[in-house]
């Protein structure tokens, strides 16, 4: 079978905006790369039964980016990881420290937080954004258990987008919330550090 998720776009035009404002380049150029292209292997086919894995149910990676990232840095990253019979979810951060993040309560654009110039405390200006991150980490693996054993949660906490969250409900009907692992790249890893070290 397959899911009734439309197919996206392999970049959102604020992604290709905010890339071109942070590296000076021209928008047009990143747009005529980057722009309107769909994902080149939209994930929309359902793995036969066959394919679960342990106890025919699939793990679950919570994948967290690095500073300035963002989902679509990481696709294929994340679709390696799936496609060795894991359900990868990635996070949009809402600490300030990604590329284009929006408020899931509000809508609204979420501003990257530069870095100050060197020198000054990393420890000190990063501790908030971790912080925040391990409480984000810890309420999506709560949301995603919630969500197996409520469908209704799902909505609650996200985005109102029903399609997606069909999608999600029937992908986790096959996850396994008995084996979740955090794994992060560069900041996003030190983000999953801090979440299992005060969780």
């Amino acid at each position: 079978g397959s899911f009734a998720v439309p197919a996206a776009d392999y970049c959102r035009p604020r992604i290709i905006s905010e890339i071109a404002k942070g590296y000076s380049i021209p928008r047009v150029l990143l747009q005529a790369i980057l722009g309107g292209r769909p994902q080149v292997d939209p994930p929309l086919q359902v793995l036969p039964a066959d394919a679960l894995s342990d106890g025919g149910r699939w793990p679950i990676v919570v994948f967290s980016s690095g500073l300035w990232g963002c989902c679509e840095f990481y696709t294929q990253l994340c679709r390696e990881v799936a496609s060795a019979g894991y359900v990868v979810v990635s996070v949009e951060h809402e600490d300030g420290t990604g590329l284009a993040s929006v408020c899931r309560e509000t809508g609204e654009v979420i501003p990257y937080q530069e870095q100050p110039k060197w020198p000054y405390d990393i420890v000190d200006f990063n501790g908030p954004f971790l912080q925040r991150r391990a409480v984000e980490l810890e309420e999506l693996v709560e949301a995603l258990v919630g969500a197996t054993r409520s469908p209704s949660s799902l909505t609650e906490q996200s985005q109102p987008d029903a399609c997606s969250d069909d999608a999600l409900l029937q992908v986790l009907r096959h996850a396994d919330l008995r084996r979740v692992t955090l794994v992060g790249h560069s900041f996003g890893s030190a983000a999953v550090m801090h979440a299992v070290t005060v969780s």
